[in-house]
């Protein structure tokens, strides 16, 4: 029988909600992250955090929202998906 590792340490980063359906981590720095959120616990919508998730900024409101993706070339560019339409921001 091998040696077992030790289980990954987790804390919460700091966004209250039922619903994160997706997170983006910005290729250039893994200290930005977007969620997007469906739900009302924290208000729907797309969130970034620039600390690692100490702390979040609504970046988009008003419909829940079921995926984010940061573009790989070019990370100001981010994608979102939410309920009605797909969004697109070139100064993320």
């Amino acid at each position: 029988m091998g040696v077992l590792a030790q289980p990954a340490q987790w804390t919460a980063a700091g966004l209250s909600s039922d619903y994160i359906n997706a997170l983006a981590v910005d290729p250039r720095a893994n200290n930005v992250v977007w969620a997007a959120v469906g739900d009302g616990g924290s208000g729907w919508g797309i969130y970034k955090t620039t600390n690692g998730g100490s702390s979040w900024t609504q970046s988009y409101g008003g419909f829940p929202h079921y995926a984010v993706a940061v573009d790989p070339v070019n990370p100001d560019v981010v994608y979102a998906g939410e309920a009605y339409q797909p969004l697109k921001t070139i100064n993320g």
